[in-house]
């Protein structure tokens, strides 16, 4: 086997292996009921409905964020130390994200710094923070 395509099985096991976690994990939250379901939702400050719509997005869609907030010169650590409420809205907000594909295309791209206002519904909040 060559590299390329030892770096192509390896990219589609690591594929699965999220996919199978993320298929668990869909399993878990069906089996508790709307009771248990509501006190994590409310523990998490969020409303059920974007539990929902997070659970069934999976986190993938959070880590574009972290890679965004890198490529502006913020330290996602440290807002998420002063800031948790506002990353953790942030994070809700990337879940139901209509655009993932095109901010994951500018930020393979490179070109995110300069198009992310044009589709992110996050970006007067990332202004705001640049601006601290």
């Amino acid at each position: 086997m060559t590299i390329h395509s030892n770096f192509v099985f390896r990219s589609a096991i690591d594929r699965f292996v999220v996919w199978r976690k993320h298929r668990r994990d869909l399993r878990e939250l069906a089996d508790l009921g709307e009771v248990d379901f509501s006190a994590i939702a409310r523990d998490l400050c969020i409303s059920p409905g974007d539990l929902e719509t997070v659970v069934k997005n999976g986190t993938g869609r959070a880590a574009n964020l972290g890679l965004l907030l890198g490529l502006l010169g913020i330290d996602g650590a440290e807002t998420l130390r002063t800031e948790p409420a506002v990353v953790r809205d942030m994070e809700r907000v990337c879940a139901g994200c209509p655009s993932i594909a095109k901010c994951s295309e500018d930020l393979h791209a490179g070109v995110s710094r300069w198009t992310y206002r044009k589709y992110c519904a996050n970006s007067i909040t990332i202004d705001a923070l640049r601006r601290r």
